[in-house]
């Protein structure tokens, strides 16, 4: 048996930071990793409702979604490796360099559009049959707008 998690270091960033954190191997048992890799995901999706009319048919309402990934960045951490029984710990630091922040818009016509991130960390290890064993655990990610101030540099010093 194994367990895999992440652990960041807080639960939000603005774009330009980096992401500190480490992701947690725990092994029961002696094990050979194929394959124990990090990706991280960003994704646009966009959803709304399509009428139809026709003459000939009654007017439908279609729900439609299309989404595309911005960001998918993977990093392998471990490939073809034996590890024995323990705890393992892998350092993480990703920089947030040009990301769109997250943010969710609902739009009166039923539009709603969503930027989202994740983290994922995959293991997969053999088995002790042919089929390899396969764990994943997902984190989402909150990415914010910097918080800039409006007021000219002389204004905010004078007010000191």
């Amino acid at each position: 048996m194994m367990e895999v998690s992440i652990v960041l270091d807080k639960e939000s960033w603005t774009c330009g930071e980096d992401i500190i954190g480490e992701i947690n191997l725990n092994l029961k048992k002696k094990r050979k990793i194929k394959d124990f890799s990090l990706s991280i995901i960003g994704v646009e999706e966009i959803k709304w409702i399509e009428r139809t009319n026709s003459l000939f048919q009654e007017s439908q309402c279609l729900n439609k979604k299309d989404s595309k990934k911005h960001l998918h960045e993977q990093l392998v951490l471990v490939e073809d490796e034996e590890f024995d029984i323990g705890e393992y710990s892998f350092p993480l630091e990703y920089p947030l360099n040009n990301v769109i922040s997250s943010c969710e818009y609902h739009h009166r016509n039923g539009v709603t559009i969503d930027i989202g991130y994740s983290i994922e960390a995959k293991v997969e290890a053999e088995g002790e049959d042919e089929e390899n064993e396969i764990i994943k655990t997902k984190k989402k990610l909150q990415i914010i707008e910097p918080f800039t101030s409006n007021l000219h540099p002389l204004l905010i010093k004078e007010s000191q």
